[in-house]
């Protein structure tokens, strides 16, 4: 049916329009008459939720980079007690 036409565009999907469901088999006007379900479009969100999702996914970066950076800090520095004894560690029995 598309091969001669000009330009296709897609209908809307599921979420994005108005539709009458009868699950009963019987032919169903509009969304103002009779009908066993009305699907009704997603609603906008009402606030900015992507501003909400950065802000959250910078603070779990952060976090990760404060943890990393302590493991790292206490796992390879050389703590102040090593320097005062030496440098190394020395065993009880020496």
């Amino acid at each position: 049916m598309v091969a001669f036409a000009d330009l296709v565009l897609p209908d809307t999907t599921y979420l994005e329009r108005w539709d009458c469901i009868s699950l009963l088999d019987r032919s169903v006007g509009t969304a103002e008459g009779p009908a066993d379900a009305i699907r009704r479009p997603v609603p906008k969100p009402d606030r900015d939720i992507a501003g909400a999702a950065l802000t959250c996914g910078a603070a779990l970066i952060a976090t990760a980079g404060v943890l990393v950076e302590r493991w790292l800090f206490f796992a390879e520095a050389t703590h102040t007690v090593a320097l005062y004894y030496g440098g190394g560690a020395t065993s009880a029995a020496s």
